[in-house]
């Protein structure tokens, strides 16, 4: 099995990201209950990243991904528009970056 982040096994990973999209070591709760990490087999992990990469491509990048990420949320639940303060191209840019970078280390 191939040695992945910081020489932990593949197959045995956990990855653990905290709600604003950075890793830690801990879980975080929801509801007073810890939500565990989450644990993938290698090859599901792989699967995943593949798809993602596949996903950009076929929406042309992170931007317009991004873009008709955020069309469709708003078009099914337009009351969550109001939620977000920054502006919408920056909200797009950084969740798109984060769910990158969170497939990148599964």
């Amino acid at each position: 099995e191939q040695s992945g982040e910081h020489g932990v096994p593949r197959g045995n990973r956990v990855s653990r990201v905290n709600k604003s999209g950075s890793m830690n070591s801990k879980s975080f709760e929801q509801d007073g209950q810890a939500i565990q990490p989450l644990r993938l087999k290698a090859k599901d992990a792989e699967f995943l990243q593949e798809s993602w990469k596949v996903f950009l491509t076929r929406a042309g990048g992170l931007e317009p991904a991004g873009q008709e990420f955020y069309r469709l949320l708003f078009e099914k639940e337009p009351e969550l528009k109001k939620l977000f303060k920054v502006p919408e191209m920056s909200q797009q840019a950084a969740f798109m970056r984060a769910i990158t970078r969170y497939v990148s280390l599964l």
